[in-house]
């Protein structure tokens, strides 16, 4: 299955997500939801994978009237509801695997900083949605602990602290394709985050697909669409390596 396109909302609230999420299934349009017939399919909210990840996923396969539209018919697009604090933790998870050789998202790498993001979403779960996570069973002092053993041996939370991405060219537009270098332990500091910024949609994607073709295995590339600077630093947080929520929500946790 492949998206035409993708779209993530972030939202405050679990309630608040859960009442966009109803409205939308009860919109009056021809789109198409997969899975219907399942609707805790992709709910991550009531069965959280168990790597830590919370949010809900939903795939709806395009279809419109307009003759400018009818050439996308039958692809899909993927909706990602999340809250901020999910999406916190999504964005260290993913902030992890581009500065470090490890891929906790796809469960590869280091076991301890895998087990840590378990620990981390239990942790922001609780203190934060008066929910549950991966890891329902243990009493959260438990948590805590696994979460400090694994941060003795993984040093992430520090790594996190000491990373400055720079941005370069920032002149900012509503399509922009996004290049992240893969860097080596050693200089994460010396990161830098390229913002190719285009008006136009269609030139946008051609940046992209050449970027792609000739950066892939020295860059992650990304093509994002957004009204402002600062709601695409938000919404793509891990491409700025912008992990001070968590950071945050971490650390008021665990003092508690």
């Amino acid at each position: 299955m492949h998206d035409i396109a993708g779209c993530r909302i972030i939202f405050e609230t679990v309630e608040d997500l859960l009442i966009f999420r109803n409205s939308l299934h009860n919109a009056n349009f021809n789109h198409k939801r997969r899975g219907a017939d399942n609707e805790e399919r992709w709910n991550y909210l009531v069965n959280p994978k168990s790597d830590g990840y919370r949010g809900i996923h939903e795939v709806y396969e395009y279809d419109v009237r307009s003759e400018g539209g009818k050439t996308w018919n039958g692809l899909n697009v993927e909706i990602q509801f999340r809250t901020y604090a999910q999406h916190a933790w999504s964005t260290a998870v993913e902030v992890a695997g581009l500065l470090t050789m490890n891929k906790p998202k796809f469960g590869q790498g280091s076991q301890e900083l895998i087990n840590q993001f378990r620990f981390a979403s239990e942790l922001i779960a609780r203190q934060y949605e008066g929910s549950v996570s991966c890891l329902p069973d243990l009493t959260i002092q438990e948590v805590k602990d696994g979460f400090n053993d694994c941060e003795q041996k993984t040093r992430i939370v520090g790594l996190f602290r000491s990373v400055n991405t720079k941005v370069v060219d920032i002149d900012f537009k509503k399509n922009n394709v996004l290049v992240f270098p893969y860097v080596k332990m050693e200089d994460e500091n010396q990161s830098v985050l390229e913002v190719h910024p285009y008006d136009n949609v269609f030139r946008a994607i051609e940046r992209y697909n050449a970027l792609e073709e000739k950066m892939s295995n020295v860059a992650d590339v990304v093509l994002v669409r957004a009204d402002s600077f600062d709601n695409m630093r938000v919404t793509f947080r891990n491409y700025f390596a912008d992990t001070t929520d968590f950071v945050s929500m971490i650390e008021e946790a665990l003092a508690e």
